[in-house]
């Protein structure tokens, strides 16, 4: 409760709007950031290598200790090439999926 204003301060009209507005969507993918431009070109980098997204995203871990900048689920990678709207990576990304396929 203490970030709705504490139990002093809390009318749960009030509350209930500021979690509304925390959830509400579309929310930028975090590839698509201006901010994750490093994090953006290294996943990128390693698609084009044939990478994973799990891998991607586990080696993120291992070689950017500390910085969770530096940090993506595999399910935000996967997102980022089907959600072309975002533009967070280039459709032509999808034809390194190990299937050859786009979607389904």
């Amino acid at each position: 409760m203490a970030g709705n204003g504490g139990r002093e301060q809390y009318p749960a009209y009030v509350a209930d709007a500021a979690a509304r507005e925390r959830a509400r969507l579309p929310k930028t993918a975090k590839l698509a950031d201006p901010g994750s431009s490093r994090l953006r070109e290294y996943a990128r980098a390693r698609w084009e290598d044939r990478w994973s997204p799990e891998l991607i995203s586990a080696r993120l871990v291992t070689e950017f200790p500390g910085q969770p900048q530096m940090r993506v689920s595999h399910e935000t990678i996967y997102q980022s090439l089907f959600v072309q709207g975002r533009g967070a990576l280039r459709r032509e990304l999808t034809q390194c999926l190990r299937t050859g396929r786009a979607l389904g």
